[in-house]
């Protein structure tokens, strides 16, 4: 898993040929209790996989590798429900996100732990860019509702992000109608003042 964090690929590439691999192993402590600087910088002992891992460095040459592991689970989370996806997204790297989706088993309508999908995630943290990747891929349901009611649409409205809400709008299978306290998308927006995403919102109706 150091190799991964450190994206060595070549190092990498001999461990995945070894038979009895587990590329699905988790992180853990060292029975010695030794924590190395590269320990500390890459694990946590929070449940990350090589995958995992690799996805929150970014390390390009690695992640080909891993993905092509026949026993590869692409949706394994972590210790918090974060899926490579989820993570891919924090990191805003637009590349690594491409990669994940073109592995023919990923879940893009995987729940966190909050019951969050990485499409509402990408709309709750403004991640328009991300965003704009993940809804061009019909496999994602643009219209999920998590635990507190909210749609990545609604989640977009209450925090006023005409970027997102557009982005979103870019999906004919959007749904304006869902309700959440009794209002939709519109409604929130327009009780806010929020002009820009009431703009958007009418519209496309």
């Amino acid at each position: 898993m150091i190799a991964s964090c450190l994206d060595q690929a070549s190092v990498v590439e001999t461990i995945l040929a070894l038979p009895d691999v587990d590329v699905n192993v988790a992180d853990v402590v060292h029975p010695s209790g030794f924590v190395s600087n590269v320990f500390q910088t890459c694990f946590k002992q929070d449940g990350k996989t090589a995958l995992l891992l690799a996805v929150a460095k970014a390390a390009t040459n690695v992640l080909p590798l891993l993905l092509a592991h026949p026993s590869l689970d692409v949706n394994q989370t972590d210790n918090n429900g974060s899926s490579a996806l989820l993570v891919a997204c924090a990191t805003g790297r637009g590349d690594v996100l491409r990669l994940l989706l073109a592995h023919p088993t990923i879940d893009l309508n995987l729940a966190s732990t909050d019951t969050s999908t990485v499409v509402l995630a990408a709309a709750l943290n403004g991640a328009a860019d991300m965003l704009a990747i993940l809804v061009q891929d019909k496999r994602a349901d643009v219209n999920v509702v998590d635990k507190l009611g909210n749609t990545a649409l609604i989640a977009a409205s209450h925090t006023n992000r005409p970027d997102v809400v557009r982005v979103l709008l870019s999906r004919t299978d959007v749904d304006l109608s869902v309700q959440n306290l009794g209002k939709t998308a519109l409604d929130i927006a327009t009780s806010n003042y929020f002009q820009d995403v009431v703009d958007l919102l009418v519209a496309h109706r």
